[in-house]
């Protein structure tokens, strides 16, 4: 059950010398915003290709990251789906469905969809489970082959690799395990129990994707496995579980706020895009700032994984304020018109990072709590990057 994280260090180890995949439309952004600005001084074309060369403090972003996520855990629960307040703020504007759904049984054990909210980059469930197995000492469930889909064949979530290849074999897809596109997102996810009784058990899903979730019109979820922890050990429930949901317009009809640059009062940074959804604030930005590798561009491989290990064992004994000290960029929020702030969301592992582009850029992504409920005509966006204060303006 808890799978995923069984391999983080070997996976944090492969940030040095593996490629990264970065969004299909996000490598289109930065290559459009890149050569924009080429085209303004020289009429040339290069192609960005993405690489992932981290440098130290990318790799501590990282491993950081995934611990404050594990804290998180927590002060999540409190909230409806997530450690989100824009996505609060979304549900509280009413953009939230409540379907008036039937229990599915297979096997004495039903499941339905309680409540769920679905934007670009978000899809989040609360899934009713009953059965005679629930009991309040159940600390850990989850539905292992779980598969979404929708009308159109996309697939927007599915962790079992077995049903991914049967899904696509049945389906005629040329589809390939792992291979992220905008017809497979195999978004990531996160999930916890968000209440208990004697017979019924409410289960959060939370999936969230790098590339935009398609405007679907049905969602088909489909399993049939479900995974428990009884008193530490762990048990399984099988049977077949199938369930159409008709999407609300609200959903599918849903537009993003993209927003331009006004003024900037540095040159060291280029924003790529912020663009605002019904729950949140995407921002990408670019800098002309070189790697610093924790090894030689000439040291055979051998001396680049011992260098590599070294790093990382220093970076495993870093403490809070080392990494703090050590942040690229700091104190972001974003402001709008009325003079509210809104801080990053850090809802997800996924929500923010940085990487480089080509050996000579660096690519930051950053996600904030601010929605198209509380957008205004104007923003600020403030931001310190490497001990600069950095103020950018912009508009609607």
């Amino acid at each position: 059950m808890n799978e995923n994280h069984k391999n983080f260090e070997s996976n944090i180890r492969k940030i040095f010398i593996e490629e990264i995949e970065v969004p299909y439309h996000t490598k289109n952004t930065i290559m459009k915003t890149l050569q924009e600005q080429k085209e303004k001084s020289k009429n040339k074309k290069k192609k960005i290709n993405i690489i992932r060369t981290l440098a130290t403090a990318c790799a501590c972003c990282v491993l950081v990251t995934g611990v404050v996520f594990a804290k998180d855990i927590t002060n999540m629960i409190k909230n409806f789906f997530l450690n989100n307040n824009g996505m609060d703020n979304a549900i509280k504007n009413g953009y939230i469905d409540n379907p008036n759904m039937e229990y599915i049984n297979s096997n004495g054990t039903e499941i339905k969809i309680n409540s769920i909210l679905m934007d670009d980059y978000n899809l989040s469930l609360e899934i009713g489970v009953k059965g005679d197995f629930i009991k309040e000492n159940i600390t850990e469930i989850c539905f292992s082959d779980m598969i979404i889909t929708d009308e159109n064949k996309n697939i927007l979530y599915c962790e079992d690799k077995d049903t991914f290849e049967k899904y696509v074999k049945d389906n005629n897809l040329d589809y390939n395990w792992k291979d992220n596109n905008v017809h497979y997102l195999n978004s990531g996810s996160n999930w916890y129990i968000k209440s208990i009784n004697e017979s019924t058990i409410n289960l959060v899903y939370n999936l969230f994707a790098d590339n935009q979730y398609p405007k679907s019109q049905k969602l088909f979820i489909n399993l049939n496995k479900i995974l428990f922890s009884d008193k530490g050990k762990e048990k399984m429930i099988q049977g077949d579980w199938n369930i159409e949901y008709e999407v609300p317009e609200k959903f599918y009809n849903r537009e993003e706020i993209i927003y331009n640059v006004k003024n900037c009062s540095s040159d060291k940074v280029k924003l790529v895009q912020l663009v605002i959804s019904q729950t949140t604030a995407k921002m990408q930005l670019i800098t002309d700032e070189k790697p610093i590798l924790p090894y030689d561009l000439n040291d055979d491989d051998a001396t680049k994984e011992r260098k590599i290990q070294e790093e990382l064992e220093r970076e495993q004994n870093m403490t809070v304020q080392d990494f703090e000290n050590s942040r690229k960029f700091k104190d972001e929020y974003i402001e709008n018109d009325k003079g509210e702030k809104f801080y990053p969301s850090n809802s997800t592992s996924e929500d923010t990072g940085y990487s480089y582009i080509d050996m000579k850029y660096l690519l930051h992504w950053q996600t904030f709590s601010l929605n198209k409920y509380s957008a205004t005509n104007s923003l600020k966006l403030y931001l310190n990057y490497n001990g600069e204060d950095i103020v950018i303006e912009l508009e609607r």
